[in-house]
Parts: C-alpha cells; structure tokens; sequence
C-alpha cells in the first residue's frame, strides 16, 4: 500500500469512528461497503474457475462477499470454515485472530468494544487475550475445518504429476507494509538441499497473492519452479486450495514464521526453517525469542514428532475440536453478544 494510500486510509479510519459511535454498527457498516465494492468488481471480473497454478492480475481481484459482523472474519474462508463445519448459520459474534500472532501484540480493532471475545488457535494465545480482559477461544489450525478443494481424482491426477513434491513457504509481506522480506538466495539454496536430499520431483512455490501481483514470483519461475496462489485473501476457497496444496506436498520449507507452519504440522507434514531473515520481523525481544523458539524446532531432517511441542504450544496442533464442540462453543459466543447487547 502506498504512502499515500495508508494516510487515506487512516483518516478515513478516524472520520468513520468520529461520526459511527456504535462500534458494532461501524463494523456492520463497514462489511456493507466492501460488500458494495465487491460486487461492483464481480461484475468485470469475477472468474469461477480460478486456476491456483495459473493466477493472474484479474483473476485475483476481490470480489467476494463477506457474510460476517467482523469483515476480518472473512479472510481465508476461516469464518466460513468454521461455520460450515459446526453447522453454525449466523455470522461469528467473535473477532478472528486469523494467523499467527507472536509475543504481547493484538489488532487494536479487536479491541473496539463491538465483540468481546476472539477466536484464535492457541491456548498460549488466547490467555493472553484474557490477560487483557478480552474473551477467547481457542481452537487450533483452522485448516483443519476446511475440506480440500481436489476431489480425489483431480489428487490423484496431480499427484502422479508431480510425484514427490517440495512446498515453499517464501516469508510474504502484507497489503499494509509491502516490504520484501523473502531471502530468495537462502530459499533457493536450501530448495536445491532438499530436492537432492530427498529426492523430490516438483518444488511448488506457494505465493501470497500480493507478492504474485508485484512480481515476486519470477525468480523462482526462472528456475523452473511452479507457482501456485491460493487466491485473493477474501476468497472463501483459500484454505480448502491450500490443504489440497499441503496434501500433496511431501516436505515442506520456509524463511518465515507464520501460520503455514501449524497448518503443515497440523497435516503431519515436515516443515523446515531456513536463514534467520525471519527475525528482522520482529523487534519485541519476546516476539524474537518466540520465533526462534520456533525454526530451532524446525530444522534440517526434524520429523512431525520431533516438532509437535511446538505445534502444541503456538497452534494447539492436536487439540482441535470436533463439529459438536465448536457448535457449542459458537453458540456461547452467540450468547455472551446477546446478553451484552441486551444489558
């Protein structure tokens, strides 16, 4: 996002609490406009049949309707996943803490006063959203209440295409900060690593869609890689094609710490931690120490075994919860909202 983008951005941000003072109505608010705006860009561009292994500029435009209180609730298809797999039919009366989050920083919007209680993966996590007086949840890898977007036929089919399969993980920037902090050379290096140590067929390169859209992808096509993009942020497919994406991969590497790695522990897929370009992310000394807590755990040759402490304590990997759990659980959500509504 450009400069001069963000500074709109922020004052608009500014006028809107200035002028909506329900802060649950500023969030239903919101949602509508993007809704509008969503539906405006459909109507050039919208593409059913989006191919993650041949994105392009329009086909990864946002033209998707966000069916929740929280617009953040939409981001991955996490909302929707969620709901789907409880059978829960009303928006989320909860904010989604929607990746990995390390250290004491939370997203101030989750703290506006419209939803007091979050959703998010980890035990670790959600304490600490309690140490700040916010209600939490928590219930593990969200790629666990997805189903994959393959049947079993089109896995099979790509599968015996690809034969044994790198997946990389490349350290993604944001639409808020488009930094690049994608250590290409050490990514690369270690890719030839693994493809020989291994044996691998195909390495896949899973592009965030803002890195595709800025061309962050052409050093690995050089090399012959493929690249694959799960899609627009807002698409509710995005996971399902990423659990595909993770099925098939036979190992898994990355330059960052994200929620990639509990996705990937979660499917039991080794995943390894490559350079140390990932601690420029991180200032807060509990932040760094977090994160290198992590990639230790994730080394050259570890298995799922070795790594699961880890997935246990950041994604409560093995602690997911079953369809009549997290039913229950979303209709408490639903309860503390409407008792708070009604005090």
């Amino acid at each position: 996002m450009s400069r001069l983008k963000q500074i709109i951005r922020t004052g608009c941000i500014s006028l809107s609490k200035s002028v909506v003072k329900d802060p649950l109505l500023r969030k239903k608010l919101i949602v509508d406009f993007y809704n509008t705006k969503a539906a405006c860009v459909s109507l050039f561009c919208k593409d059913d049949s989006y191919n993650p292994f041949e994105p392009s500029q329009s086909s990864l435009k946002n033209h998707f309707h966000v069916d929740e209180l929280y617009r953040g609730n939409g981001l991955y298809g996490i909302g929707a996943g969620l709901r789907s797999f409880s059978g829960h039919s009303e928006p989320l009366a909860a904010c989604i803490e929607h990746g990995l989050v390390l250290g004491d920083e939370f997203d101030k919007d989750m703290f506006d006063g419209a939803l007091s209680s979050v959703i998010t993966m980890s035990d670790l996590r959600a304490q600490r959203f309690r140490n700040h007086g916010m209600h939490s949840i928590a219930v593990g890898p969200y790629i666990t209440y997805v189903e994959g977007a393959l049947s079993e036929s089109e896995f099979s089919t790509l599968k015996s295409a690809f034969g044994r399969v790198l997946l990389v993980f490349p350290c993604h920037s944001i639409e808020e900060n488009q930094t690049n902090n994608i250590d290409e050379p050490v990514l690369i290096r270690e890719c030839s690593r693994i493809v020989e140590e291994n044996s691998i067929d195909t390495v896949v390169v899973s592009m965030y869609y803002n890195d595709f859209l800025m061309g962050r992808s052409r050093a690995f096509e050089k090399l012959g890689f493929k690249v694959f993009c799960a899609g627009n942020r807002y698409d509710p497919l995005f996971l399902s094609r990423l659990k595909s994406m993770l099925m098939l991969a036979d190992y898994c590497v990355t330059d960052g710490i994200g929620t990639h790695i509990g996705y990937a522990l979660s499917l039991r897929k080794p995943m390894e931690v490559v350079g140390t370009s990932y601690l420029d992310v991180y200032v807060d000394e509990l932040e760094r120490n977090e994160a290198h807590e992590i990639a230790q755990a994730l080394v050259s040759g570890c298995t799922v075994e070795h790594a699961a402490a880890v997935g246990s304590k950041y994604f409560n990997v093995g602690k997911e919860l079953s369809a009549s759990q997290l039913a229950t659980e979303l209709k408490l959500l639903d309860a503390r909202l409407g008792a708070r509504q009604h005090a």
